[in-house]
């Protein structure tokens, strides 16, 4: 995916098609328009991190559904319609509210300037100081605080403590 695709005006979010499966958002590097202190991003950890529970939550009802839609496909295509299109519909529009709620939080997060890195781990990335450069604060769900840090061209592999 190139970078120059992703565009912050619009939130520099691509979803997969099936939000239920694993999502991977990917590294851009860009200049954020703000810049948090190590003290400005650990205020935020409770929200994210009820954030991404949410997340997580709503993409696991939505594999049900999803299975529910492509078992009652099958049925279409051997039995004749009945009912079926009208379960199809709905499963449809709970597919389709779930994903809503699923951009919107994406959306919520990435217009605070975080990157998110890895939805399932609930990694995401601040744009940051240290030692006096532009570098990435780096956190991931569980962790009590944001005490590491990585270079704008790195990623998680590459972190160090704070």
């Amino acid at each position: 995916m190139p970078d120059s695709s992703v565009s912050r005006s619009r939130a520099g979010i691509q979803f997969a098609s099936r939000v239920s499966n694993s999502l991977f958002v990917g590294r851009y590097c860009m200049v954020a328009s703000r810049k948090y202190t190590i003290e400005e991003a650990n205020a935020l950890l409770p929200w994210l991190t009820r954030t991404f529970t949410e997340i997580d939550d709503v993409r696991k009802s939505l594999g049900p559904l999803h299975a529910e839609v492509e078992q009652l496909g099958r049925r279409i295509s051997t039995n004749g319609h009945g009912d079926i299109d009208a379960r199809i519909r709905e499963a449809g529009q709970r597919l389709e509210q779930g994903s809503g709620r699923i951009r919107d939080l994406f959306t919520s997060i990435v217009e605070k300037d975080i990157e998110i890195r890895d939805v399932e781990v609930g990694l995401v990335d601040f744009p940051g100081d240290h030692e006096g450069r532009e570098v990435w604060l780096c956190w991931r769900l569980g962790e009590t605080s944001v005490a590491h840090w990585h270079e704008f061209n790195q990623g998680f592999s590459d972190r160090q403590p704070l």
